[in-house]
Parts: C-alpha cells; structure tokens; sequence
C-alpha cells in the first residue's frame, strides 16, 4: 500500500503549491501520465523518482511515505525553501517589478 500513501501524499503537496500535474511531471522528469499514475495508485514510483519528488518538495523519502498528515507537516515546514516553487514564483514584468 506504500504507493497509495505516496500518490495521496503527492497529490496533496502538488495542491499546496497550487501547481498543475503537467508542471510538476516535466520538472521531476516524468510525463503526465506517469505522473498521473502514481498520484492515482497505478502504477509504483522507482526509487528515483521518490527521491526527486521529495527533493523537489522539500521533503525526506521518510515524509513522503508517511500518513498524509506528517507528510503535509513537514511539506509546510519547509514550503518557502521547496525547490518546486520556482515554478509558482512571479515572472518579472519588463519594468524590472514582479507580477
């Protein structure tokens, strides 16, 4: 069962950072459906790709097989520094300011 908690737990953190499934398969590698497989329980993630997803998100191996919770827990622990959020952060207008 540890590749439904980790699909769940996925599923959750690519909602906390308000990211689309394309995105975040493209940055850790995958194609949306892999993707899209793993996040519904269909398919089992290799062992790199756990860690790039826990990498990307800030979060051990440990967390991402964890229940939901403490997975999110430590997920918004360490939000601001996730490697991810360079895909949510702002583009800068021409003007040199953020949008």
């Amino acid at each position: 069962m540890p590749e439904r908690s980790i699909g769940t737990n996925l599923r959750h953190l690519v909602g906390m950072h308000d990211l689309l499934q394309r995105e975040v398969a493209a940055y850790i590698g995958l194609s949306p459906q892999g993707l899209w497989n793993i996040l519904n329980g269909r398919s089992e993630p290799r062992s790199r790709t756990v860690r790039d997803c826990a990498h990307a998100f800030g979060v051990t191996i440990d967390d991402l097989f964890a229940d939901t919770g403490s997975c999110v827990r430590a997920a918004a622990r360490s939000y601001e520094r996730a490697p991810i959020r360079q895909l949510a952060a702002p583009e800068p207008l021409a003007n040199g300011t953020e949008g």
